[in-house]
């Protein structure tokens, strides 16, 4: 028995006509919605880059600690 006689045994595919009746990909957007801007970060761009634009400096200039070995 071949590898795909088998593995359509496996999923119990009974003829190859039954294959057509598996759904197909949608074209659709390319990216997803942001899902939650705006809960806990502002929804806008701009006032999200003056936030982190001015968060960034302080985290520049704080100095971390070693890694283990």
């Amino acid at each position: 028995m071949s590898l795909l006689a088998l593995v359509a045994r496996e999923a119990q595919v009974r003829s190859p006509a039954s294959a057509a009746e598996v759904p197909r990909p949608q074209r659709g957007l390319s990216t997803r919605p942001p899902a939650v801007a705006g809960s806990f970060y502002p929804a806008e761009a701009g006032d999200l880059t003056r936030i982190v634009d001015g968060l960034l400096p302080a985290a520049i200039a704080t100095p971390t600690k070693p890694a283990l070995p």
